[in-house]
């Protein structure tokens, strides 16, 4: 066995467990009502599961597609109610942008419509941002006019709730987010 598979299945182990242990038809119903499971993202974020595809030096496992996979699987299979492929996927956005990737989850933000950057500050509105309300920062990979923008950017902002069929929460976002690192 290589050292790929052994941390293959050491994430598959992990992540089954985890998800086992922590999603519960109690802690379903919870996160239906808007409770977030601050246990079972502690315990992802402690196990390394959350940025399986950072690099090490910036934060991440340093690991590949084939063991973001898994957890992703496991995630799905324990019908996980977290920003998990998400934060991963925002994770890996940040490290191929050399940007350390920040603790907590991270939301995407699809599409460049309504916003602007401005002395370093990324500001408009967005809808339809998945678990925006959860995420601490947001990564947007460009805005119009040929500008880029990598950003570490804590969002604050107002925020309008929305559930998807699946009662995934999507939200609306207004106002302004600060940004570290914008060019």
């Amino acid at each position: 066995m290589n050292e790929t598979s052994e941390l293959t299945n050491i994430l598959a182990e992990t992540a089954g467990r985890l998800f086992t242990d922590h999603v519960t038809r109690d802690s379903l119903d919870a996160a239906e009502q808007g409770t977030w499971p601050a246990d079972l993202w502690q315990q992802l974020e402690e196990n390394g599961l959350t940025q399986p595809l950072a690099p090490e030096e910036l934060g991440g496992l340093g690991a590949g597609f084939a063991e973001a996979f898994v957890i992703a699987f496991a995630a799905g299979s324990g019908r996980a109610p977290v920003p998990l492929v998400e934060t991963m996927t925002a994770g890996w956005l940040l490290g191929r942008a050399g940007i350390e990737v920040p603790s907590g989850p991270l939301g995407l933000i699809d599409g460049a419509s309504g916003l602007s950057v401005d002395d370093g500050a990324l500001s408009g509105a967005v809808k339809g941002v998945p678990w925006a309300a959860r995420s601490t920062h947001g990564r947007k990979s460009s805005v119009g006019g040929g500008r880029s923008l990598n950003c570490d950017s804590r969002m604050r902002s107002h925020v309008m709730s929305r559930c998807t069929s699946a009662g995934h929460p999507r939200r609306s976002l207004w106002s302004c987010w600060s940004s570290a690192n914008s060019t």
